[in-house]
């Protein structure tokens, strides 16, 4: 890696607004659903409402019968989910499906919604994908932006240490607003994670214009660090070697790739630290900018 800039973000306004307004939320009382809940709120805040979605998925009936989440545990995470958000002071609402397919659920729950949150454990894509991961799942199917919910580093925040995953594309923009507005709720920092390789012409002017855009919203000059290497493999490892607490980047971060090989669902199911992915969605930044604006 190399470092091109290393002034460190400065806090900003305590009252920034929410980059996501309506959030969706995986309930399923694992300790990765837990974290889930938690880093939803945060990323809600008090001006942003989050529906806890449990779904019960018991199939068959007598020596058959199957569980995957069962009622009463369904219930217990929602009811627990209820507690941490009152106790956050974020509005809430929590419900109760049974669907056959809880990945196929959740997905379809979250249209309409701003970003879906879903605890998410460190593995392969491929074999993500065959255990019927949720969150890795929502990360090739989902509409909307996914946050795989991962814990942070000890004694840090969700938002502390935000990188975005730049390819000096037109893409880094929205995914520059979104990481600097979560950064700038908590008073953290942006550092930009620029991926080295043949670029198009205009490379230097989208990494200018999305780091125009952080420094709006933070008050401060982001970071920007040179990565070299595989695209996925070496984000996760920059994410790693610099204690990231949130990696964001676009569902087209590295352009040219075809969608089994996508480098956001890769670095979603690999990396050690929460993810949030992007979609290139031209009513959701719509809608951000509008809320941005107000």
């Amino acid at each position: 890696m190399r470092s091109h800039d290393t002034l460190q973000t400065a806090a900003s306004p305590a009252d920034a607004r929410a980059p996501f307004a309506r959030v969706v939320c995986g309930a399923s009382g694992t300790r990765c659903s837990q974290i889930a809940v938690e880093q939803a709120l945060e990323v809600a805040g008090g001006d942003g409402t989050v529906q806890f979605l449990a779904i019960t998925d018991v199939r068959g009936v007598g020596a058959n019968r199957m569980a995957g989440t069962g009622t009463a545990r369904a219930e217990r995470a929602l009811a627990d989910a209820r507690r941490a958000a009152r106790e956050a002071g974020v509005r809430a609402s929590t419900e109760l499906r049974h669907h056959a397919d809880p990945r196929r659920a959740l997905v379809d729950a979250a249209r309409g919604s701003d970003l879906l949150v879903l605890g998410g454990h460190v593995h392969s894509r491929s074999e993500g994908m065959f255990l019927g991961s949720a969150a890795v799942y929502a990360l090739h199917a989902a509409e909307v932006p996914v946050l795989v919910a991962r814990p942070v580093p000890a004694g840090r925040r969700l938002a502390e240490r935000v990188m975005v995953a730049a390819a000096g594309a037109e893409g880094d923009r929205r995914a520059a607003q979104v990481a600097a507005a979560v950064a700038a709720r908590a008073g953290g920092s942006v550092t930009f994670l620029h991926v080295e390789g043949p670029h198009g012409p205009d490379v230097h002017r989208h990494l200018a214009e999305a780091a125009a855009d952080a420094r709006a919203l933070t008050g401060a000059e982001p970071v920007v660090v040179g990565v070299r290497g595989r695209g996925p493999d070496a984000l996760v490892s920059a994410a790693d070697e610099l204690e990231a607490t949130l990696l964001v980047l676009g569902s087209r971060s590295l352009a040219g790739l075809r969608a089994l090989a996508s480098v956001s669902e890769r670095v979603g199911a690999c990396a050690h630290c929460p993810v949030l992915v992007m979609r290139d969605q031209a009513s959701a930044a719509a809608r951000f900018a509008s809320r941005s604006s107000g």
